[in-house]
């Protein structure tokens, strides 16, 4: 991952927050839950060879003891059975999924498994385990905020590459609190593990699929760039207000054109739809980081590097001349390394690799 992304220092002061988007936030923020408890309430199914379903699958699945030892099993296999599935992870180098599997269509999707190597509170996660969002989405190319669980069948004229993290540790336990409910249901009324990862593994990543876009927006107004008509074709009625937020990212362009901002100040200070800050959506779990991984965690950061490095360009000096050195160091690594060459289809190399010569090739104000 890079450097200047493992640890930012939390600056909270520099940039304005506008005090409409917490009422424009708010109110889409409730639109993203009644679609996720649409999700919840109805009978989906992923197909049976989903890639999430094939995981679930191959971890240890019989349990009678305690649930922290439980948890403690699957952390300790998570990597290695990954790799047998050719799911990125600190272990093993992966690769795209043999189908958009979350997406659909055109996208390209790498799945990684990562996560905290102290773990988690297991009975705080137990007590709220329908909560829980094992997978989030770190990177898509899609600036549409339509809500649609990721469940293959995503209608998008902006294909492009899909990255997401998979917490398999937290994912197993969730299966495993849900196998639980399931055992007190009569048998003919007993739901499947592809109705499991529909129900609450892909609707509960859509607040992070939807912050995303929502990023993927701003950095496109910023630049310019066109961005897609944002489709109304939610599951349910809701109200619409998409406009205000597009306003509202409009509003940050302006703020953003002429002035200087350290990058750290629009990491903690932009916020997402969900709340979250801008760091969030880029930001790993605290493990180790290897060369069998390191490519594809460059790769999801990527998008908000060069958003940061179009920022810098307004500024008449720079103020985030070392943070743009540990960039370039970073970059120089990867292709010293040949990071990209050996993961990546030759159809989607040539622009991964121009993507990241245009960030090596940034030249800042001093």
């Amino acid at each position: 991952m890079f450097t200047f992304l493992e640890d930012p220092t939390r600056i909270t002061r520099g940039f304005h927050q506008f005090p409409k988007f917490d009422s424009y936030r708010r109110d889409f923020l409730q639109n993203i839950n009644r679609t996720v408890s649409y999700f919840k309430r109805n009978d989906f199914a992923v197909r049976s060879d989903h890639v999430l379903v094939r995981l679930l699958q191959t971890l240890p699945s019989k349990y009678m003891g305690d649930v922290n030892l439980y948890y403690q099993e699957i952390h300790d296999v998570a990597y290695e059975t990954c790799g047998h599935l050719r799911i990125t992870n600190p272990y093993y180098v992966g690769d795209a999924t043999e189908k958009a599997w979350l997406f659909g269509g055109d996208f390209t999707e790498f799945p990684i498994a990562l996560h905290d190597t102290k773990g988690i509170n297991v009975r705080e996660a137990c007590l709220k385990w329908q909560d829980l969002a094992p997978l989030r989405f770190v990177r898509h190319p899609r600036t549409d905020l339509g809500l649609l669980s990721p469940m293959g069948n995503i209608k998008s004229d902006e294909p492009g590459i899909v990255v997401y993290q998979i917490d398999v540790p937290m994912m197993s336990l969730q299966h495993y609190m849900w196998r639980l409910e399931q055992e007190s249901k009569p048998k003919g009324e007993r739901e499947t593990t592809a109705q499991f990862v529909s129900k609450y593994v892909l609707s509960n990543s859509i607040r992070s699929m939807v912050d995303v876009a929502f990023f993927n927006r701003l950095a496109a107004k910023f630049i310019e760039d066109d961005v897609e008509n944002s489709q109304w074709r939610y599951p349910l009625a809701l109200p619409n207000n998409l406009r205000m937020l597009d306003l509202y990212l409009e509003d940050v362009c302006t703020q953003l054109r002429g002035n200087s901002y350290r990058f750290s100040e629009l990491l903690f200070g932009l916020k997402t739809l969900s709340g979250a800050e801008l760091f969030s959506l880029c930001e790993f779990p605290k493990t180790v980081f290897t060369r069998q991984c390191n490519w594809l965690t460059y790769m999801a950061q990527a998008p908000y590097v060069n958003f940061l490095l179009n920022t810098d360009r307004e500024s008449t000096r720079s103020p985030n001349l070392s943070d743009l050195n540990e960039i370039r160091r970073d970059i120089r690594y990867a292709f010293n390394d040949n990071l990209f060459k050996s993961k990546l289809p030759n159809y989607l190399l040539k622009s991964v690799v121009t993507e990241f010569r245009d960030i090596q090739l940034y030249n800042p104000k001093a």
